[in-house]
């Protein structure tokens, strides 16, 4: 097996034996991939593995990053999801900084600011404890000192405590919950009086867990977590919080779900169901697929089948929401339509404008986008109408995409893929004089694509 990789190598090197080669290579690839060909064929054609092709995916995406390309455009070029792109960029800010430290250049480099360039590299480091990997080697891997590493744990354990409870945190970081209130401590006292405040942070610890212990009584005896919160005089949401943390536990100490079904008297549907929306929390967070199969008990296949469902239904959702019926636009009056734009061209479109005009939000982007096909449909130039209500001119392209052009022909002559008689002769006689296409585009407001395929006589 060996041999064999070793002379696929040789073989490889004997057709690309320059850098310069490699890098014609790599643009060649690059057009495979962006083209839509099959990632089989590519490997077949230039005679190289899967891993060459991630690699070179993540050094084309990189590349695009830095050219200001949007995420969701590169993502759809190379055929990775956004979140592969994203992450891309995260290690190669990591690998960058920790190889020159240079925060400047990659501020630079990026387009970002240095706070989100350093808070990218803290949750990084932050991850690899929560991994489980000493200070000794995060400290190396990311060429800081150690004292630094742990200034940045107590930083994002500070920042988690604003959202999660400090038992979740403390078992990220195999912690004790003594260590984590103390560490929020000293963000807020000075280090003399620390000594001080553990007595205190003992007692709180005390009164905490003789809380815990009283609401997982009740829970295993079968009483509903509302009863068991009218008892103990607390809300029912830290009994569910408190409950949900020991549920978790019991799937990380491979308990049978079963055995926790039993214990909490949950129906099996439910714990699993509650089991789930803990991995998609999670998930969010960061945390990696390996991490939660070993945390709930489960393969990383079923993480995934989780994490791939959810996003299945939020777009059902989102497409059920989206096809909710809005009111007709002929049922707004010419008055209060004119009182809608007037307000838009002064103020951006939310909620609060919604209500202050008693309009709901859909409905105003309704009129908004019927007075831009008007417009245009009027002869007006598409950045004067972009200017006007203060969008982008991809924005009003996206409004001519989703409009009924049927009601607007002179948009349809405008934009959509045929050109009319005059409009090709005109553009014939500009290509003649030399014009360029970017030129004949501006001046006839015409897509490019259109003005490549009239071939000059």
């Amino acid at each position: 097996m060996e041999e064999a990789q070793k002379s696929k190598k040789r073989k490889i090197d004997e057709l690309y034996p320059t850098r310069l080669l490699k890098e014609k290579r790599d643009q060649s690839i690059y057009r495979e991939l962006v083209s839509g060909r099959l990632e089989k064929d590519i490997m077949d054609k230039y005679q190289i593995g899967r891993e060459r092709i991630y690699a070179a995916k993540k050094k084309f995406a990189i590349q695009e990053v830095i050219r200001q390309k949007r995420q969701k455009a590169i993502a759809y070029r190379l055929n990775l999801t956004v979140e592969q792109v994203r992450k891309y960029r995260n290690d190669y800010i990591y690998t960058s900084l920790a190889k020159t430290g240079d925060v400047a250049s990659l501020v630079a480099e990026l387009q970002m600011s240095k706070e989100q360039i350093l808070k990218i590299r803290d949750k990084r480091i932050a991850n690899e404890l929560i991994k489980g990997l000493s200070f000794e080697e995060v400290a190396k891997d990311a060429q800081l000192p150690i004292d630094k590493i742990r200034s940045i744990r107590d930083e994002q354990i500070i920042e988690r405590l604003k959202e999660e409870h400090p038992e979740e945190i403390a078992r990220d970081f195999k912690l004790s919950m003594e260590q984590v209130y103390l560490v929020k401590q000293r963000s807020l006292n000075s280090n003399s009086e620390i000594s001080d405040s553990s007595i205190t942070i003992k007692d709180l610890l005390e009164q905490l867990e003789e809380r815990k212990t009283k609401v997982l009584s009740l829970l295993e005896e079968g009483k509903a977590t509302k009863d068991v919160a009218q008892e103990l005089m607390i809300s029912q949401r830290t009994v569910i919080d408190i409950r949900n943390r020991e549920i978790e536990k019991s799937f990380e100490n491979k308990q049978d779900g079963k055995e926790i079904s039993q214990r909490f008297h949950i129906e099996i549907e439910e714990l699993y169901r509650l089991r789930d929306v803990r991995v998609l929390m999670q998930n969010d967070q960061g945390k990696t697929s390996t991490f939660l199969s070993e945390r709930f008990n489960v393969s990383r296949s079923r993480v995934g089948s989780i994490v791939s469902r959810n996003n299945s239904s939020s777009k059902i959702k989102r497409t059920k929401a989206s096809s909710q019926k809005i009111p007709d636009i002929s049922t707004v009056s010419e008055e209060k339509r004119q009182e809608i734009l007037k307000r838009i061209k002064e103020t951006d479109i939310t909620k609060t404008l919604g209500e202050e005009l008693k309009v709901i939000v859909p409905l105003i982007y309704k009129v908004r986008n019927d007075e831009i096909l008007k417009k245009l449909n009027r002869g007006e130039h598409i950045q004067g109408v972009a200017d006007e209500f203060k969008m982008n001119i991809k924005n009003v392209r996206e409004v001519i995409f989703r409009g009924n052009l049927a009601e607007f022909p002179n948009i349809k002559r405008r934009t959509l893929d045929y050109l009319t008689p005059e409009q090709a002769k005109t553009i014939r006689n500009y290509i003649n004089r030399r014009m360029s296409i970017r030129e004949i585009s501006e001046a006839l407001d015409i897509k490019a694509s259109l003005i490549r395929s009239v071939k000059p006589k």
